[in-house]
């Protein structure tokens, strides 16, 4: 259980834009300054510092400390290495100027996670289940008299007998590091299936860590083997009244992307009082049933390296919109990541031959 760090590779031709920032941030921030080595600090450090993240060399997440430690100048000494200037740890005239015309003639091409659509977000996974079941008990709200189970095991595939934690747990790691190089800062619940997180214990994560929202990532089951399609789940408003409205409208947004990426259908989504992860939330959150492992068609689906991409792909489409109909990213921050083009979107098309469903819901408006 850890934060994603941001990355900072490339992430498909669609963010091309991107890229032509980067000679200019570069230029701008760093081109003046006097030679930095270790023990300096300052904006002209801290300015090194994004543009060693932005070349890989170094990682850390939200803003730079502005301190020349050990950590930058292991950085400055590799890309001394990459430019082939003398290798010193001292980003002085020479180092410089290597690093800019190694910008220039494309032989380093450094994206600015300050300049990715996602910059500044901060979104929650939850991969649904674990390996082993907790059958311990705890309070489905905070005070509640009422227990449920801490986390159950989730179903199985009916014709492939794949546990739900590990399709949950692949389809998750696989947005996640999408969200990451959009630049988002990720809060994952878990990253192996080897480990014991209670529902109560998932919400109070993403409450603590700050995320805007979070998702919960699950399959369903019926003893219906005909039943196919996806559906939301979102927390009632009578235990969750501060969250119920944004919870909704994030759970639209991403039941109609992700319906439309996959090519399934959406069935009735449903609001919640007695789940105990959605009523320990202070934050907006929605729980998406991929599909019904009980259906050979869907677990065959589910079990198919694409489609789990596919899958991760339309909760990301669905992400984008949300922010973009909640005023947090701008409309060509929303084209990028899904690879719209904003004059076929005005004229209803998309890749998907739709409108996002923000179109029409305009009467769904919230505060910048």
């Amino acid at each position: 259980m850890k934060k994603t760090l941001q990355k900072t590779a490339a992430f498909l031709l669609i963010f091309a834009f991107v890229f032509t920032f980067s000679a200019a941030f570069a230029l701008g921030e760093t081109a003046q300054i006097g030679a930095l080595k270790r023990g300096d600090s300052g904006e002209e450090v801290a300015a090194l510092q994004r543009d060693l993240r932005a070349l890989g060399l170094i990682s850390f997440s939200g803003e730079p400390s502005g301190a020349f430690d050990g950590e930058v100048e292991l950085a400055v000494m590799e890309l001394q290495r990459l430019i082939g200037v003398e290798v010193d740890g001292i980003y002085g005239v020479h180092s410089r100027r290597g690093f800019l015309a190694a910008v220039e003639n494309g032989t380093l091409e450094p994206v600015y996670v300050e300049k990715l659509p996602l910059y500044g977000c901060t979104i929650g996974i939850d991969a649904g289940h674990q390996g082993e079941a907790d059958l311990t008990l705890e309070p489905i709200a905070p005070g509640s008299a009422m227990l449920r189970y801490a986390m159950t095991d989730g179903c199985f595939g009916i014709r492939t007998n794949t546990p739900e934690s590990l399709i949950n747990l692949d389809i998750s790691l696989i947005l996640s590091d999408l969200l990451s190089r959009l630049g988002a800062e990720v809060v994952s619940s878990r990253e192996s299936n080897e480990v014991s997180i209670s529902n109560a214990k998932r919400a109070e994560l993403m409450n603590s860590s700050g995320v805007d929202f979070w998702l919960r990532i699950h399959c369903d089951h019926s003893s219906d083997p005909t039943l196919f399609g996806a559906r939301i789940l979102v927390p009632n408003s009578i235990r969750n009244l501060n969250i119920s409205v944004r919870s909704a409208f994030l759970g639209r947004c991403i039941i109609t992307n992700f319906c439309a990426a996959v090519g399934t259908v959406s069935l009735l989504s449903r609001s919640l009082t007695g789940e105990t992860g959605f009523n320990w939330s202070s934050v907006p959150v929605a729980a998406l049933e991929l599909g019904y492992l009980s259906n050979a068609a869907s677990d065959l689906a589910l079990s198919n390296p694409e489609y789990r991409r596919r899958c991760a792909e339309g909760v990301l489409f669905g992400i984008a919109e949300y922010y973009y109909a909640t005023h947090r990213i701008t409309f060509e921050s929303y084209c990028a990541i899904t690879g719209v083009h904003k004059d076929a979107l005005r004229s209803d098309a998309s890749i998907f031959g739709h409108k996002p469903s923000f179109i029409n819901n305009r009467h769904f408006e919230f505060e910048s």
